[in-house]
């Protein structure tokens, strides 16, 4: 266990020097990034989960 937290911990400790490295050199796009994509990508989870869901019952329903 100890010698997975010593692998893992330097590659997280490199992501987050990369991300603040990238909101400090172009600070517009990770604002709309945040509020443009972030949310278009959680009603894009949204719908694909709920078009699982429901395709089988439409077809079963004879809806399609």
């Amino acid at each position: 266990m100890t010698r997975a937290i010593k692998i893992i911990h330097p590659m997280k400790t490199k992501k987050e020097s990369g991300f603040t490295r990238l909101t400090q050199r172009h600070p517009v796009l990770c604002w709309v990034g945040i509020f443009i994509g972030a949310p278009l990508l959680t009603l894009l989870a949204l719908f694909a989960a709920s078009s699982i869901v429901m395709l089988p019952v439409a077809l079963l329903c004879g809806w399609l």
